[in-house]
């Protein structure tokens, strides 16, 4: 397990963190082992540290003295943060910089919305930073343009993953996937998998207060053999069970099935198909009336 660096816990000492809560407690010697995981953990709970603690002690300004870099290796872009909404990624910027302290804010650039993209771009070429955290449409649009190099990159960060899964980035998100961590001559993803499969380069880290069947899904696609980590628990992401039929017990069918629920029911159908009746073929404003007063009365009850 890597340790976090004496240094870097002098600044959490400096930021007034000192005692993990719950999930940090958890992730961190987890995610520190090299496993990709699935933190799960309610708002508030401490999860960005979560996962930038143990990235931290890897790369950057405060890493651990084990994590010597290679011989003639070219620094690039080695954590790659991506969240759906600006603010989050701003947030998640504020404590990435807070931890590192004014001397090692150039490790960390903000690549969101509603910022100039080109002095985006030109803090990338002249900082060279070790971590970027965006939204996937910036994200996405700079790396088309070939001024975001992550193909070396050893972490992809994938905060309130759950929102990611949204269809509005899925193009965005597609990109993300195939270019973080993919190294020139690297060994090619399983194909059983989909275009969006994990490379093995780099360690994938998802994020959520919740875990629906769609993130265990991504995570089972895009992760190696990903951990569900919970408050003090760390659990194989087989112990979820897969999403199935919907069973529907004897007390709620007799529930659906109920006289009054039924007739009710019909009332209202009755109401709705006679007022369309009136309106379109009979043109008598009296009976429409009546119809809709009808089918007032039957919603009401």
């Amino acid at each position: 397990m890597v340790l976090l660096q004496p240094l870097l816990i002098e600044h959490l000492d400096r930021v007034g963190l000192t005692v993990p809560t719950d999930v940090q407690a958890t992730a961190i010697p987890t995610i520190s082992k090299d496993h990709d995981v699935i933190i799960q953990s309610y708002t508030g709970s401490g999860k960005t540290l979560a996962y930038l603690l143990p990235i931290l002690a890897k790369i950057g300004p405060l890493k651990c003295s084990s994590e010597t870099d290679e011989p003639d290796k070219k620094k690039g872009i080695e954590a790659v943060i991506v969240a759906p909404s600006r603010e989050l990624g701003m947030q998640i910027v504020r404590e990435v910089e807070k931890l590192l302290g004014p001397a090692g804010k150039k490790a960390v650039q903000q690549l969101v919305g509603g910022a100039n993209r080109s002095r985006q771009e030109e803090a990338l070429k002249k900082n060279k930073p070790a971590i970027v955290v965006g939204i996937p449409g910036r994200i996405a649009e700079i790396s088309a343009a070939g001024k975001l190099q992550t193909h070396g990159c050893r972490f992809l960060v994938l905060d309130e993953v759950d929102e990611l899964l949204s269809f509005n980035f899925r193009e965005d998100m597609h990109r993300i996937l195939e270019h973080v961590g993919k190294r020139a001559g690297g060994e090619q993803p399983n194909k059983t998998l989909g275009p969006l499969a994990r490379r093995i380069e780099r360690q994938t880290i998802f994020v959520s207060a919740t875990v629906p069947f769609s993130v265990v899904r991504a995570a089972r696609s895009w992760g190696r053999d990903p951990l569900l980590v919970r408050a003090k628990n760390v659990l194989p992401l087989d112990s979820i069970p897969a999403a199935g039929p919907v069973s529907i017990s004897g007390k709620q069918m007799r529930m659906m099935l109920d006289s009054a629920r039924v007739y009710a029911s019909s009332i209202y159908i009755g109401s709705v198909l006679l007022a369309l009746i009136c309106a379109l073929l009979i043109h008598n404003k009296l009976l429409t009336l009546l119809a809709i007063i009808i089918e007032i009365g039957a919603l009401v009850w």
